[in-house]
């Protein structure tokens, strides 16, 4: 039951992010977001969305842990590997600055658990369990962050179009044309695939180390700067 619960909500979740993400990346232009929509695979739009919900998991697995029957009767619990994978997939996929709103939403949740369950006043702690205070801050930091994270979950790319270089994201080709969201300005360009001379991975100007997963900081940390690329034309 505890496990149908949590799928049916990351279900759930999954189509809302998508959603947003889809807005928040077309700069919530509606005709924007309905091309990108239709223009997209499928498989690269659930992955790239959903990825965002990873730092979610791990508190949430402790959530449904918390309140399950399981946990209640002193029988172990199966959600160890669960958040260990989790948490490995949000090291190497998550934004920094996701993981960040995540940690602060948690810190939140048990700090307002502690001094609601200390003191003479103090309410039973199963009235302020994680489900009702961490859970709720998650998802309101999550949101705001995925509101307010335009970056798609494509790579950008400089298109050289009949000798003219752009930047932007190629969604998708079909029927001898191509499909590109521009960026910044985040419009639809539709151009013949035989007109494009020249495509090549660059990094966004809007660009910021925020914008980079745990992964690739802890390496730059390491001594490993990576792959260099020039930065995208505006």
């Amino acid at each position: 039951m505890v496990v149908e619960h949590l799928a049916t909500t990351l279900a759930i979740s999954s189509a809302i992010v998508i959603l947003i993400r889809t807005l928040a990346v077309s700069h919530f232009d509606e005709q924007t977001t309905l091309v990108v929509l239709s223009s997209s695979d499928l498989a690269s739009l659930i992955i790239g969305s959903v990825a965002l919900l990873l730092p979610l998991v791990v508190p949430m697995a402790l959530v449904m842990a918390e309140t399950s029957p399981i946990s209640r009767t002193g029988s172990p619990l199966v959600w160890g590997p669960v958040i260990g994978v989790v948490a490995t997939l949000v090291i190497v996929l998550a934004p920094v600055i996701q993981v960040v709103s995540t940690f602060l939403g948690v810190v939140l949740g048990l700090i307002v658990i502690r001094r609601r369950t200390r003191g003479p006043t103090s309410m039973p702690p199963d009235r302020y369990s994680l489900s009702q205070l961490v859970l709720p801050a998650l998802v309101g930091f999550n949101v705001i962050f995925l509101i307010t994270y335009p970056t798609p979950w494509l790579p950008a790319e400089r298109i050289t179009v009949n000798g003219q270089p752009t930047s932007g994201y190629v969604l998708g080709s079909s029927g001898g044309w191509t499909t590109v969201l521009t960026d910044p300005d985040r419009n639809i360009l539709r151009v013949r695939d035989d007109a494009i001379t020249a495509r090549e991975l660059c990094n966004p100007s809007q660009r910021t180390d925020w914008d980079d997963t745990l992964a690739v900081l802890l390496a730059r940390v390491g001594g490993r700067q990576g792959i260099i690329r020039s930065t995208c034309p505006r």
